[in-house]
């Protein structure tokens, strides 16, 4: 498992993406975190947040859980793709 600056992540999911999608999801993370974002939670899954941003010109959704337990606190990132249209309307609208 990756860990870096409080973000996890499975390693082999991370380099199947990067090599089907073209970024890691640490990658993804710390690009959309820099910029301009906008999270929301799906209803169907309320466990996660959603986030909307651009990684090299590209629009983004990625996908992390917030793991609290009795020993830490830290960020799982699950997993991220291109915006589906809905997704970059809403990023549009709410970045402007």
């Amino acid at each position: 498992m990756g860990n870096m600056d409080g973000f996890h992540w499975e390693d082999e999911k991370s380099e199947l993406l990067k090599l089907t999608r073209g970024f890691s999801l640490i990658e993804v993370a710390e690009q959309l975190f820099e910029g301009e974002y906008v999270e929301y939670v799906h209803a169907r899954y309320p466990e996660q947040t959603r986030v909307i941003g651009k990684v090299r010109r590209r629009v983004i959704t990625l996908v992390y859980e917030v793991i609290d337990d009795d020993f830490s606190s830290f960020t799982r990132l699950v997993t991220y793709w291109d915006a589906s249209p809905v997704e970059k309307k809403i990023y549009m609208e709410r970045t402007k």
